[in-house]
């Protein structure tokens, strides 16, 4: 009898075994780090790019589903990039939504009815995040990767 029970646990132990081998498990490996956001605040969150990303660009670091998107600028999250060769040395970018609510882009707020852009965000980077202003959901949290 004990036989028989410890070659059913084997056998029960061999085809788990079989059955996790055959399962296929992929994963990204993110290096980031959370930032709180709190809305309405006017405060600013300091965020440093201090490593080399897989697509060194706003969208790249940010994604399109994170930061709060708008129709005007004070509607959406603001990035300020530092560029001590530009004048003025800040340019303020925020993600655009239409009226339908589709994800348009980042846009320059100097240049809310250009064009999409999406600035380089090399590791160095140090950036500036305000929340929106106007209609901001509650406090969240950002993951830069």
């Amino acid at each position: 009898m004990k036989r028989a029970v410890v070659a059913a646990a084997v056998m029960g132990l061999v085809v788990s075994m079989g059955f996790a081998a055959s399962n296929e498990v992929s994963s990204v490996n993110i290096v980031g780090y959370n930032v709180d956001m709190v809305p309405g605040s006017n405060r600013f969150n300091l965020v440093a790019i201090q490593f080399d990303a897989f697509d060194p660009t706003l969208i790249g670091v940010f994604g399109t589903n994170q930061l709060t998107a708008g129709g005007f600028p004070a509607q959406a999250d603001q990035v300020y990039m530092y560029d001590p060769m530009a004048t003025p040395p800040y340019s303020t970018f925020a993600l655009k939504k239409s009226f339908g609510g589709d994800i348009l882009g980042f846009f320059d707020t100097g240049a809310w009815f250009g064009q999409a852009v999406n600035p380089s965000v090399p590791a160095g980077t140090a950036m500036w995040l305000q929340s929106a202003s106007e209609g901001a959901p509650p406090q969240k949290t950002i993951t830069v990767a």
